[in-house]
């Protein structure tokens, strides 16, 4: 497998992504009754088109380019340039995120084999798509787009920019729909993607934030007890608060749980407050004592100096005792000689 070259997979990404965060703008502007805007922002959109529309010339001239052995060049992370004959049998492109594992069932050599068709590609694609992969890029592409908002005075709260993950559309579909098979509510949420997303983001907006944890997590709680993980603008999963009773006492129990749980989080904070003033207090002790310690070190490296200069001193004058000893032995065994006997 090839890769683009990264000048052009740098030009184009840069454009494909703006062209994605001005057309979100475009559709939130116009939710928001900001015709005005929208209007500004379509005209803006007409210009980044241009650029866009240059950027994937230059992929598809990359891909299309004379004895090139392959129909699938790697973009960047898992975003690859898959080649194709539209409808018209000219050679195009399409840019998606993939997974790797599954290259190979639309890998294609155009030297040797047909190159896939605009059917192959929509039968084909699909199965093959990077859902997390895919959900990181719709979230920063509508996260630029509230920035690119804010740019003309229009401020999108937190559930403007909503986003449902796959794993939360799915268990939608267990817990509501009513498809408990992993697989059939995982069909299901593909070939109902758009319905199960609007439908999640229609009951969350009418929830109420039930509890905003340690973590930085918020829990939703609708009208049919359904407790919805909300976190850096995604909602990440759902269920129902469950407890083996009928709906309105399995709410009561959740309700009340909260008042059980915020006491707890009360006492962990006066716990960990008596903890930071004790550790405040044992800290401040601390370092008294390792800064006596290094006082008493320091004197004892003087006192050990002291002593090692003492310790020369004696050794000096025990030397100038024996030297005046060997002088005076010297001049005696001159003049009185030992003898036998003498020590």
């Amino acid at each position: 497998m090839l890769s683009i070259p990264s000048l052009t997979a740098e030009n184009f990404w840069e454009c494909k992504v703006e062209y994605d965060v001005v057309t979100q703008a475009i559709k939130m502007a116009s939710n928001l009754g900001r015709q005005d805007i929208a209007s500004i922002l379509t005209t803006r959109k007409e210009t980044v088109k241009g650029h866009h529309s240059k950027a994937l010339q230059s992929l598809t001239k990359v891909a299309s380019s004379p004895g090139v052995n392959t129909n699938i060049h790697h973009l960047r992370g898992s975003w690859y340039v898959v080649r194709y004959v539209n409808d018209k049998n000219q050679i195009s492109v399409s840019v998606e995120p993939l997974l790797e594992k599954d290259l190979h069932l639309i890998e294609r050599d155009p030297c040797l084999e047909r190159d896939l068709s605009r059917t192959d590609i929509n039968s084909l694609m699909p199965a093959l798509i990077n859902e997390e992969a895919l959900e990181q890029y719709k979230v920063s592409q509508r996260r630029g787009a509230c920035d690119m908002l804010m740019e003309y005075g229009i401020e999108v709260d937190s559930d403007g920019c909503a986003m449902v993950s796959v794993h939360a559309a799915r268990r939608w579909v267990q817990r509501v729909v009513g498809i408990k098979s992993e697989s059939q509510a995982e069909d299901y949420r593909r070939s109902n993607s758009a319905d199960v997303t609007k439908s999640v983001l229609e009951s969350f907006n009418r929830a109420e934030v039930l509890w905003v944890g340690l973590d930085g997590c918020e829990y939703y709680f609708d009208q049919d007890n359904i407790i919805y993980v909300y976190n850096d603008n995604t909602i990440i999963t759902l269920y129902e608060a469950e407890f083996g009773f009928d709906k309105s006492i399995n709410r009561m129990i959740a309700l009340s749980q909260i008042g059980i749980i915020q006491k707890m989080v009360d006492d962990l904070r006066i716990a960990e407050e008596n903890c930071e003033n004790t550790l405040r207090d044992i800290q401040a002790e601390f370092q008294y004592v390792v800064d006596e310690i290094k006082e008493k070190e320091a004197e004892l490296e003087k006192l050990k100096a002291r002593k090692n200069v003492l310790s020369s001193c004696r050794e000096e004058t025990m030397k100038s005792v024996e030297l005046s000893k060997a002088r005076f032995n010297s001049e005696f065994n001159k003049l009185f000689k030992k003898w036998e006997g003498q020590q």
